[in-house]
């Protein structure tokens, strides 16, 4: 505190110092402030020395004593810890604390009242110093009022001459805004009365050029209007009203040329129109509502064809035209080759024919449509502003004029980056915006499905036509499809040249005379550019070049939109896609009304079995022409829906199939051959020979075909149904799956009738054979024989056949016969040769049979059939060598015969039997068994097996003779006659 004092006092005496030198001239200030310089070092100086001579606090003061000064010292002293210290250590600490604290503040007063003595002149000369500096502060004071006036007065003779200024810069403006008004409300004035005139020439010559012409003036009239503020003034607002009714007036009339434009196909009267759209600021706006009402027309001439209640009052062409639907003679569909049209004069088939006249109608109807949407899609595609070079198709997809929605352009796009964002989202939405023929597409299917599904849940007439009629609905739904695929593609008859590039360096050209002109009139600097005709201000160089890029950038967003809207509907146009949209529903419920049709005379067929009726030919031939009828209607149908129908026919097929099984008689024990199973098979002939036909109708033989019999092909077989490779298919397979059955059936008559011949030619070993005599030339069994392969050709096998087989079943038949043939001739050549001791007359007796038997065999079988004789009359010839040649020569020659080494073995042992060996060797006989068994046995082994136990059956013969009684010679005799036919065995097991 004490050392305060003293820098206060210097402070004091600084600031007398600068303000008395702030009063004085520069020179008296300099020294003025020398001298204060040197004052204040001398005070310094004598505070130092008073401050060394200056008494301490703590002179006099004990050790325990400057400890607690020191601690009263502190900032952070609490008297109240300290008090409470202090009375916890006692009363005489107590008292002793209260002693030093009294000497202490003794120690002090002293010290300040030394202090206080020895600065005394000092504190006088710093009160002298405080009035001279008042005296100074009022002297500035005084000064800085002169000051102030001094500027108030400058002040004034300087805003008199800028106030009048101030007012002649804005009367200026006033006169130029008026000037301004003047010259638009002019302008406006002399274009509404050439829009005047120009709107009496248009109401007189409906002019397309006179509605162009008013457009733009009314373009320019709204734009004047837009950019100055012409409310109030009385010229414009009593012509307000006339260029509302104008306005209206000459878009009603574009509208409507355009309308008859877009129906007519005329591009020129398209383009016109189009362009007083884009005067008038409704480009987009018109163009998607003419796109709609074609649509909307489209759809509406379709529910008016379904309309069942319109059906009966269209009588004929005439009334069908005079309800708006014409009758064009250019529709496929109209032909009378169409599928499934009803000739008949019924009021059903009446009604039916109108439907489908109607239906026509409508779908011509579409296909217009289809082509005006294509027309105008390439009117925007190839027209544009003769006056400012932007073309139709950027102005519909940026949803009315680039520049005013370019949001460059845009005030409060002041961020960079968010201004190129926006730029960037804007030409994507231009790149992904459908074209008109996709919309067109989209759109006239959705409501042409909806049509049809309102009219199928309503009518049950037009649910019964679309149902049963499905395959010519189809027909010509793709037919229109295909027409408007071929129609609106690049290179149809509408098809437009298209420029291989904009030219929007001609817009960028306009844009820099109107920015030249611009400045011109502001009066800013201008430089003449090399590469242009006009001069361009050096400040729009930067914002030129932004532009060039911006165009460049549209431009080629405009390149890629025409690409790919030429593309766009052929990428798209998927027909199968379309048509499985709008008819999905529609084929389902055909195709289940195809397979109900199909399993009705299946379920006919079989609904008797139970009571002994089973399937007949003719119901055979119903299930045929059922058949293919479901073939026949869809014979000008797609390769899908053939395929479709074609499945169908293999699933009730099978169904056919599937229940013949459950009926196929299979018991072989039976002696009676089986009624129920001819009565299958002839149905199962039936169906395959139905296949056959279509399946040979089918046949893909283009390469070897030459056009005259592609010709001559189509003028012979008008009704032939083509079908797919795939449904051919499917045909083959149900095919093979009658087939299967058939044989399955044949088999069970050819095992029947194997039984048959075995119990007959087993009679062979009862029969006393003797020398032919007479006209008795055979023998009793093979009379029997006779009889039975006549009745069995002419009873049994005829049940099986039927008028007119197909080659399958043809061959099924010649195979069952000649496999019945083969099994006589096998049964009768393995009894035959069992027989032992024959005689001559017996042998002869049995060669009579053998030519008994070909005979039969030729019954059975003809040679003349077959391109190689079957080997069944091999064999019995070369059996019946066996009769008159020895042992040693048969089995010489039976190495180069056909005939069945079984047979030759059984020959061989049957010889030799009680004969040169003195026991039984007929192998039946040898083995015990009975000939029933013994056949059997033959019938379930193999040759190799049978021989086999033939050789095994030697050995114990050899075994016997060894232990019997015989002489040597017959022995070697025997032994001879075994090892002859062992060698026989082994050559033929080899």
């Amino acid at each position: 505190t004490l050392d305060t004092l003293t820098l206060d006092t210097l402070t004091l005496d600084t600031l007398t110092l600068l303000l008395a030198s702030s009063s004085t001239s520069p020179a008296t200030a300099s020294s003025s402030a020398t001298a204060m310089t040197t004052k204040v070092a001398r005070k310094e100086e004598a505070t130092t020395s008073s401050s060394s001579s200056r008494p301490s606090l703590f002179d006099g003061l004990s050790s325990q004593q400057q400890r607690m000064l020191a601690d009263f010292s502190k900032s952070g002293f609490d008297e109240h810890k300290y008090i409470e210290k202090v009375m916890r250590s006692g009363t005489n600490a107590a008292a002793q604390v209260l002693e030093d604290l009294a000497v202490i503040i003794q120690s002090i007063s002293s010290a300040i009242h030394k202090h206080v003595g020895s600065h005394h002149g000092q504190l006088l000369r710093q009160a002298e110093h405080i009035r001279s500096v008042n005296t100074q502060l009022n002297q500035i004071r005084d000064r800085v009022r002169t000051l102030h006036s001094s500027f108030n007065n400058a002040k004034t003779q300087l805003y008199q001459p800028y106030n009048k200024l101030r007012v002649r810069v804005k009367q200026l403006e006033f006169l130029q805004s008026s000037n301004h008004l003047s010259a638009q409300t002019l302008r406006v004035v002399a274009k509404i009365q050439t829009l005047k005139a120009h709107i009496r020439s248009m109401e007189a010559n409906m002019s397309g050029r006179d509605i162009v012409k008013a457009a733009r003036l009314i373009r320019d009239i709204m734009q004047v209007m837009n950019e100055t503020d012409l409310s109030g003034i009385v010229v414009i607002e009593e012509q307000k009203p006339f260029l509302e009714e104008a306005t209206e007036k000459v878009g009603s009339l574009a509208t409507k040329r355009f309308q008859k434009a877009v129906k007519q196909l005329n591009q020129t009267e398209i383009a016109s129109t189009l362009q007083a759209f884009l005067f008038l600021g409704c480009l987009q706006n018109e163009v998607d509502k003419a796109l709609h009402e074609v649509q909307r027309k489209a759809v509406s001439r379709v529910r008016e064809a379904l309309d069942v209640s319109r059906i009966g009052e269209a009588k004929s062409d005439k009334d069908i035209h005079s309800s708006g639907l014409e009758k064009r003679k250019n529709s496929p569909s109209n032909t009378e080759s169409s599928p499934g049209r009803n000739k008949g004069k019924s009021i059903t088939g009446q009604l039916r024919s109108a439907l489908w006249k109607r239906l026509d109608v409508a779908l011509q109807n579409i296909f217009d449509a289809g082509v005006s949407i294509y027309n105008l899609q390439q009117v925007l595609l190839k027209k544009k502003d003769m006056a400012t070079y932007q073309s139709f198709l950027s102005v519909y997809l940026n949803d009315g004029d680039r520049e005013r929605n370019d949001p460059k352009n845009d005030e409060s796009a002041v961020n960079t980056q968010l201004a190129e964002r926006q730029r960037t989202l804007l030409l994507m939405k231009m790149l992904h915006k459908p074209s008109l023929v996709s919309q067109f597409y989209r759109n006239v299917t959705e409501g042409v499905k909806k049509q049809l599904d309102v009219s199928y849940q309503a009518s049950s007439f037009v649910r019964t036509v679309v149902v049963s009629e499905f395959p010519r609905l189809q027909h010509v739904f793709r037919s229109l499809l295909k027409r408007l695929k071929l129609a609106t593609f690049p290179g149809s008859r509408v098809d437009l040249q298209r420029p291989q590039q904009l030219l929007p360096s001609a817009k960028q050209d306009q844009r820099k005379k109107a920015t030249f002109w611009q400045n011109h009139e502001l009066g800013l600097s201008t430089k003449r550019n090399k590469t242009d005709n006009y001069e361009v201000p050096e400040d729009a160089k930067g914002e030129r070049k932004k532009d060039e890029n911006d165009e460049q950038k549209f431009s080629e967003v405009e390149r890629k939109i025409r690409v790919s809207w030429e593309t766009d509907a052929a990428r798209k146009h998927d027909q199968e896609k379309i048509l499985k949209q709008l008819l999905g529903k529609y084929e389902i419920a055909y195709l289940k009304s195809i397979i109900s049709k199909l399993n009705h005379p299946i379920k006919t067929m079989f609904a008797s079995a139970g009571s002994g009726r089973f399937p007949s030919e003719p119901d055979a031939e119903l299930f045929l022409n059922q058949m293919q009828n479901s073939l026949r209607g869809v014979k000008v149908s797609a390769p899908e829906l053939q395929t479709q129908v074609a499945n169908r026919v293999k699933q009730a097929i099978n169904l056919l199939v599937a229940s013949a099984e459950e009926h196929v008689d299979l018991k072989t024990s039976a002696k009676p051959i089986p009624r129920r199973n001819h009565h299958l098979y002839r149905c199962l002939a039936v169906v395959d020979g139905g296949l056959h036909a279509l399946l040979r109708d089918c046949e893909t033989t283009t390469e070897s075909r030459t056009l005259k019999s592609l010709v001559a092909r189509s003028i012979a077989d008008t009704n032939a149904i083509l079908l797919p490779e795939k449904a051919q298919m499917l045909l083959k397979q149900a095919k093979e799956a009658t087939k299967a059955l058939r044989v399955g059936l044949l088999d069970v008559l050819v095992g029947k009738a194997k039984q048959q011949i075995l119990s007959l030619m087993m009679e062979i070993h009862t029969e006393t054979f003797q020398r032919p005599q007479g006209s008795k030339t055979a023998s009793k069994y093979m009379r029997r024989v006779q009889r039975w392969s006549e009745t069995f050709a002419r009873d049994t096998m005829s049940r099986y056949r039927i008028a007119n087989p197909s080659p399958d079943v043809a061959l099924e038949i010649s195979q069952a016969f000649l496999e019945v043939s083969i099994c006589v001739a096998k049964m009768f050549m393995l009894n035959a040769s069992l027989i032992s001791g024959l005689r001559e007359d017996a042998k002869l007796a049995i060669a009579s049979d053998i030519g008994q038997l070909e005979a039969v065999l030729h019954h059975l079988a003809p040679k003349e059939q077959y391109t190689t004789t079957p080997g069944c009359y091999t064999e019995i010839r070369q059996f019946k060598q066996t009769l008159f040649i020895d042992e040693k020569t048969m089995v010489e020659k039976a190495a180069g015969w056909q005939l069945n080494p079984v047979v030759v073995a059984q020959v061989l042992m049957s010889r030799m039997s009680n004969r040169s060996v003195p026991i039984t060797c007929v192998p039946y006989k040898a083995l015990r068994m009975s000939l029933g068994k013994y056949n059997r046995w033959l019938e379930q082994n193999e040759n190799e097996s049978i021989l086999k136990r033939f050789k095994d059956l030697l050995e114990e013969i050899r075994k016997k003779i060894d232990v019997g009684r015989m002489s040597e010679a017959s022995l070697e005799k025997a032994n001879a006659s075994l090892r002859l036919v062992e060698t026989f065995i082994d050559a033929s097991m080899k």
